[in-house]
């Protein structure tokens, strides 16, 4: 009896399969799904060897599909702006390396045109082994002077001692008998004075290596 059911149960999974009940492998193939295995346990007498026929005859199912994280790194790193008035920072070192009068330049942002509102501009200065040095300004340099310098301004701050400069600078000259000193030397254009500007300034710094 048990034979003549597990021959009876193998004719009528046959039959399924010829009539096509079912979707099969070739309707259904997406690269994502496998076959339902548990179908060998529905049909009472099937053997191991008969799974070929539960993978083409049996429902698929659909298999969740997951990509691993882009971790491509970007084709290019986005870049920054420095402002309406560039990269405006500088740097000055003087020391006894070399003897004589050496002469070192700094100015605004488009000097001798206007320069742009926006602005902060440090210079940093660094003097060893000096004998002296002065600090000027080209003639023609002008910072735009309202209320007592309060927005566009040329600030000294260090060795210097603190100083303050807008409007017309060819009067401003100072002279130091130090040796050593650093100090620095911030351009600010402020909007606040009504979006004024002047032409600007070029300041000389020459210094006396013994």
């Amino acid at each position: 009896m048990d034979k003549l059911w597990q021959a009876t149960a193998l004719m009528m999974t046959m039959m399924v399969l010829m009539l096509g009940v079912g979707p099969s492998a070739q309707d259904q193939p997406p690269s994502t799904t496998q076959a339902n295995t548990n179908c060998l346990n529905d049909i009472p007498g099937f053997d191991i060897f008969l799974f070929k026929f539960c993978e083409e005859g049996c429902p698929w199912t659909t298999m969740e599909s997951s990509s691993p994280p882009d971790t491509t790194t970007p084709s290019h790193t986005p870049t920054t702006t420095s402002g309406p008035c560039g990269d405006c920072d500088e740097s000055i070192s003087v020391d006894n390396s070399v003897k004589g009068t050496v002469q070192r330049k700094w100015s605004s942002p488009n000097y001798p045109k206007d320069y742009p509102e926006g602005c902060d501009c440090t210079l940093s200065v660094k003097i060893t082994g000096a004998k002296s040095f002065h600090i000027g300004f080209a003639t023609g340099s002008n910072i735009y002077d309202v209320s007592s310098c309060n927005h566009d301004r040329l600030v000294f701050t260090g060795d210097v001692n603190w100083w303050r400069v807008c409007g017309t600078m060819d009067q401003f000259s100072q002279n130091y008998s130090q040796t050593n000193a650093s100090f620095t030397a911030t351009f600010i254009s402020d909007s606040g004075d009504g979006n004024n500007v002047a032409t600007g300034f070029e300041m000389i710094l020459d210094v006396s290596v013994p």
